[in-house]
Parts: structure tokens; C-alpha cells; sequence
């Protein structure tokens, strides 16, 4: 699992999510980010974080980060 999830870039209708690397005993080839449950991206492994738009301001949303070995 990721560590660290962080808000930055926070706007009106977008936010910027990022994440410290996860580390396992398989290498990760990307992460899954969901936004209430539900996944709406996935990024390389290198990628360490989403531009998340379109969101409703000053609506709370919930968000996960999971990593996926190869």
C-alpha cells in the first residue's frame, strides 16, 4: 500500500493527489486511484500522483490509493 496520501493544488473544481512509493517483495507496476470507491485512473509506477477535475466544490470526497504488482 502507498504511503502519505497528500491533497495539494487544491481549487474550486480540482485537486492534485500524490503518494509516496509503494514497496513490497514484487515490483509495482502501477497504482489505482478511486474516488469513493470507485476506480477512476491508474499511473505507471513512476507516476506518483493525479490531477483529479471536475469535482464540486465544497463537496467531501473520499480517496484511495492502491498499488498493483506485476
Amino acid at each position: 500500500m502507498p504511503a502519505g496520501l497528500n491533497v495539494t493544488n487544491l481549487a474550486g473544481n480540482s485537486l492534485t493527489l500524490n503518494w509516496a512509493a509503494s514497496t513490497d517483495d514484487v515490483a509495482v507496476t502501477q497504482y489505482v486511484v478511486r474516488r469513493g470507491g470507485v476506480q477512476i485512473a491508474t499511473t505507471n509506477a513512476a507516476t506518483l500522483l493525479y490531477n483529479d477535475s471536475g469535482l464540486i466544490s465544497a463537496t467531501n470526497y473520499n480517496y484511495t490509493v492502491t498499488a498493483c504488482d506485476a
